[in-house]
């Protein structure tokens, strides 16, 4: 920094300056050498150069009265010494080890399967690849439980079956023809129907029972929307998977066939089955519709009377407490949906509803990069429902 000239001797400015010298403070000496820039001892040899005396001669500080680094290493070493006698001092913290817990209270555990699209055919999908995924699906949840077992028992299994398992054949509504790898018969008869069926079995080794609760889906239809509830590729693939697997008293099979929903109970907890293509995208994403339709839904179905005519018999039996007969009775007709249909899977909360979106078995599909602009996984979801907790465990299974 270029020092700036003192200013001439008998200006206001000088006189200031000597006055400061004679009788100020060293502060206000400091500030008048940074005025002009040059260093205090400097300031104060031209004033004494000058004639004028200082009252009491600032003493400045010079390079031999600089601080030493031995005495720096005391200053060091002594905060150190006072920094570990506080930590010292602090407390002995008691680090409490998780107990060894394992609920008695036995979980169910779901699967949701759906929009494995049999018979369709892209770069990385097909028949062969199907097979592969759905033995992989088998292995994943056989995993999932028993890892979950060394916490609490799990005895059931329950498939929710969300349609579409079969691709369908309706070309130019619902299928691409460039996509289609064979006709609806063999999708069922030579693909879908000998897999499941060794699915089922590979499963069911693992629990005490097993049930397969399904709906249908749009692919299935084989004239298109005009055709009636129950005409559906999907049901007559569940409908030949469940007279094969009928000698085999651990597996139950149930098809919905006069409605686009099931509502079904899962320990003591409610949960609503659909496809998925009764709700609209808004924005190209279906992500406002599945909130607002699952609120609505719970407002508008009506369950028959036999969920409510179960609480209030366990109620009056004393199997259950009035609190937990209220919360029932509060949660009809459902908490949770679970839909498939959009090939991407996600989890969504909205107000007292959990919506569970399936993915599909499908990769490198063109109909949520289309529709959505979204790639996709092959990705199905498992998860526990407790007796009282609801929903506990969550796993995406991905298959791809």
């Amino acid at each position: 920094m270029t020092a700036r000239r003192l200013p001439p001797e008998g200006s206001p400015e000088w006189r200031h300056l000597a006055q400061v010298f004679e009788s100020g403070t060293k502060e206000e000496m400091f500030e008048q050498a940074n005025l002009y820039h040059v260093k205090p001892n400097s300031l104060q040899r031209k004033m004494l150069e000058a004639g004028y005396n200082r009252r009491a001669p600032v003493a400045f500080p010079e390079p031999s009265a600089m601080v030493t680094k031995s005495q720096v290493y005391k200053t060091e070493a002594l905060f150190r010494e006072l920094l570990s006698q506080k930590i010292q001092a602090i407390p002995e913290i008691l680090i409490a080890r998780p107990p060894k817990y394992k609920d008695t209270e036995d979980e169910t555990q779901v699967a949701l399967v759906s929009d494995s699209q049999c018979g369709v055919k892209t770069i990385t999908y097909n028949r062969d690849i199907f097979r592969q995924r759905l033995n992989q699906l088998a292995y994943k949840i056989m995993k999932i439980a028993s890892l979950q077992r060394r916490a609490h028992p799990i005895s059931k299994l329950v498939i929710m079956e969300l349609g579409d398992m079969i691709h369908g054949e309706l070309v130019g509504k619902q299928v691409n023809l460039d996509e289609l790898e064979c006709p609806a018969h063999e999708q069922i008869l030579d693909i879908f129907a000998p897999a499941f069926c060794e699915f089922l079995a590979n499963l069911y080794q693992h629990y005490s029972s097993v049930e397969v609760i399904g709906v249908e889906g749009n692919h299935g239809w084989p004239g298109g929307k005009e055709s009636a509830f129950g005409t559906n590729w999907d049901t007559f693939a569940m409908e030949l998977v469940k007279a094969k697997m009928q000698d085999h008293s651990r597996i139950s099979i149930a098809v919905e066939r006069h409605s686009f929903f099931k509502l079904v109970e899962v320990q003591k907890h409610y949960f609503l089955m659909v496809h998925g293509d009764q709700i609209p995208m808004n924005m190209t994403v279906p992500y406002y519709g599945v909130t607002t339709k699952g609120l609505r839904w719970r407002g508008s179905i009506n369950p028959d009377d036999t969920f409510a005519k179960r609480i209030l018999q366990a109620f009056k039996e004393e199997r259950i407490t009035p609190d937990e007969a209220i919360r029932q009775m509060l949660d009809l007709p459902f908490q949770y949906v679970c839909m498939g249909h959009f090939h991407t899977a996600n989890f969504l909360q909205f107000n007292n509803v959990t919506t569970f979106m399936n993915g599909t078995f499908v990769t490198s599909d063109s109909y949520p990069l289309k529709k959505m602009g979204l790639g996709n996984d092959a990705c199905q979801w498992t998860f526990g429902v407790h007796p009282e907790h609801g929903v506990t465990f969550l796993y995406p299974l991905i298959l791809s």
